[in-house]
């Protein structure tokens, strides 16, 4: 329905001398009909950048387009807000608490004029696919949060929007609830055929529904691809911390032969590693996600023998159940490790542990940037 590309966007917040920059230099590009995701931590920028695409705020420099046309340039607002085509969607859902369902989902279409009929006609399609319609009659405060959720999608789709904005949309719901609702977001996008973004600090919303995601800190945009790629291949430590639990382990790597060694305190992993240019005697971060690690119970049970090696026996902190699974911390040295374990494991007991080997992430323990590398064949046949 419409491409949003955005040039070299900056945003400044308050007068001369007491100035904020929300946003530095942000360019990327959102296809037609595509679903694109902002991932951040609160404070990064991200609702600043889906404010501007509304155009709820104006870029101070840089520019947005609409398709090809100028939506605002530096400073300027070219095409207006209400003529933007844009439903939105907001953390708090903004629903008019002495209005009925129905009245909520018929405001925008009031302001457009819409005839009585034409109202009817959309409110109960929209109803239909999104399972309200016996909430129609009811007020938000009357219905649950999760049916509030849908009559504020119904009322961003109300009016045929080109363009679907998702500030934070499940954050308000519990986490049994938030499953049900990103499917429907999801199928709801699909069959409309509309361009969605969606802004949230939780990685789960954004790859359950994106297939573009741009990562923001700072204001700055650190990486942007796919959230297979940016999950498997994070540009940076920072990136790699913002996706859900990672264990960040101080360390060093060197060569041995055909095998990189990576060591952590005590522990030592061999990893057979293909020819690279790397020069491997360095300090470094090493990343490993705990659904990437195994006890020695668990270890069939992951990836296959051939890609598990040995990380080491270690001494267990504490063991906790958390979704279905014990999450167990031990110590290494001075750093905290903390493994998924299918059993309780006992305090004071020692575990001897097995990473998935092409799973390790590195980083240079200077800039934090990713170091490339690849298990050998061999080690994965």
């Amino acid at each position: 329905m419409v491409r949003i590309r955005l040039e070299h966007i900056d945003k400044v917040f308050g007068k001369k001398g007491r100035e904020f920059k929300a946003l530095d230099d942000i360019s990327f590009e959102i296809e037609d009909n595509s679903f694109f995701g902002i991932l951040g931590a609160s404070g990064a920028g991200k609702t600043t950048i889906m404010r501007i695409i509304a155009g709820l705020e104006t870029p101070t420099r840089g520019a947005i387009y609409f398709n090809d046309q100028v939506a605002a340039s530096d400073g300027k607002d070219i095409i207006p807000v209400e003529d933007r085509n844009v439903g939105m969607v907001f953390q708090n859902w903004a629903l008019y608490p002495h209005m009925t369902n129905y009245e909520n989902i018929a405001f925008p279409l009031k302001s457009k004029h819409w005839s009585p009929e034409d109202i009817h006609r959309r409110i109960t399609e929209l109803a239909r696919v999104l399972e309200i319609s016996e909430t129609l009659e009811k007020r938000p405060g009357e219905i649950s949060g999760g049916q509030q959720q849908r009559v504020a999608l119904a009322r961003a789709l109300a009016k045929n929007p080109s363009l679907l904005l998702l500030d934070e949309p499940f954050s308000n719901l519990d986490a049994n609830r938030r499953d049900d609702a990103r499917s429907l977001v999801r199928r709801v996008q699909e069959e409309y055929g509309i361009t969605a973004v969606i802004v949230s600090h939780d990685p789960s919303d954004i790859f359950s529904l994106a297939r573009k995601v741009a990562v923001i800190h700072s204001g700055r945009l650190i990486q942007i691809d796919t959230p297979g790629e940016i999950y498997d291949r994070p540009r940076n430590v920072r990136v790699a911390g913002s996706l859900g639990e990672i264990n960040l382990l101080r360390g060093s790597t060197s060569l041995d032969g055909e095998r990189l060694v990576i060591r952590v305190a005590d522990a030592r992993i061999p990893v057979p590693v293909a020819a690279s240019d790397e020069t491997w005697d360095r300090e470094v971060t090493v990343g490993i996600r705990p659904e990437d690690l195994a006890t020695e119970n668990d270890v069939t049970n992951l990836g296959g023998s051939s890609e598990m090696v040995k990380f080491g026996t270690f001494e267990v902190d504490a063991s906790n159940y958390v979704h279905g699974s014990f999450v167990v911390s031990m110590k290494v040295g001075e750093e905290r490790l903390n493994v998924l374990s299918r059993l309780p494991v006992s305090p004071g007991s020692r575990l001897t542990v097995y990473v998935n080997a092409s799973k390790i992430k590195l980083f240079d323990a200077q800039s934090g940037d990713l170091i490339p590398f690849r298990v050998a064949e061999t080690a994965q046949a």
